[in-house]
């Protein structure tokens, strides 16, 4: 169930929020090799973001929100870097109204300066809900953070209604599988069928390949076999604290 716009501005204006960091797993090497950022409630950090986010996001909060989660990621960053942890990639999800902010890109690079992070350390993730909204401006934001060093990432695959028309118009680096089709590929043909396609199309077009919400060890070798490159999910680890994040490193 989505929230409302009163309780996310509460959040901001309230210093409420937290975040908490979902690893994401080399299939290749076995290795922790980045982390989703996803925003939480202080007091209520087991719940997703749908518990308080406005349904469809809002032109006011939503940047507000999403300059509040790029600093603390780059903040985060600065410090993982200073405990001398191996350099993960971070990745950020964007909204729409962050897209149309004509100001988002500077903001970004200005919190890179800052605390002083490199661009390449982070993924930004763009569901294909995004680009319903989608303006000329879009390519030109893509275009700033690809130049910058920073990843792109479709995100939800599969699920949006002009999947392969997103690929053709815009060069990403990293292809995310929606996680219903990883639940459902065990019992269902053609949950299966998409995702093994999905990993075939990303690498003919020399993207990465990502699934998540991989829950069973079933899953994880099914995709190994497939040649997924990375996977995330409850199989290895839920989101979790920045401090578990770097005790995990030590024990993985």
């Amino acid at each position: 169930m989505s929230g409302t716009p009163q309780k996310l501005e509460e959040a901001l204006e309230s210093g409420t929020l937290t975040l908490r960091f979902q690893p994401w797993i080399n299939l290749w090497t076995d290795e922790v090799v980045g982390v989703e950022a996803l925003v939480r409630l202080s007091d209520e950090n087991t719940l997703p973001a749908e518990s308080f986010l406005p349904p469809y996001g809002d032109e006011t909060l939503m940047p507000r929100l999403g300059h509040w989660v790029l600093d603390a990621c780059c903040r985060q960053v600065a410090a993982w870097e200073r405990a001398g942890m191996p350099p993960l990639k971070m990745a950020v999800n964007v909204s729409v109204p962050e897209l149309l902010d004509s100001e988002w890109i500077k903001t970004a690079e200005r919190l890179f300066a800052r605390y002083n992070v490199a661009p390449e350390r982070f993924e930004f993730e763009f569901s294909e809900r995004v680009f319903r909204h989608e303006t000329p401006e879009f390519a030109k934001r893509f275009e700033a953070l690809r130049a910058m060093g920073a990843t792109l990432v479709i995100d939800d695959f599969g699920t949006g209604c002009s999947s392969l028309g997103l690929l053709k118009r815009h060069r990403f680096g990293k292809l995310k599988i929606d996680g219903r089709f990883i639940q459902g590929m065990r019992k269902d043909e053609i949950d299966l069928a998409i995702v093994r396609a999905s990993v075939g199309l990303a690498h003919t077009m020399g993207m990465r390949v990502a699934a998540e919400a991989v829950e069973t060890l079933s899953q994880r070798t099914e995709l190994s076999l497939m040649g997924c490159d990375e996977i995330a999910g409850n199989v290895y680890a839920p989101p979790l604290e920045a401090e578990r994040i770097q005790k995990m490193l030590r024990t993985f």
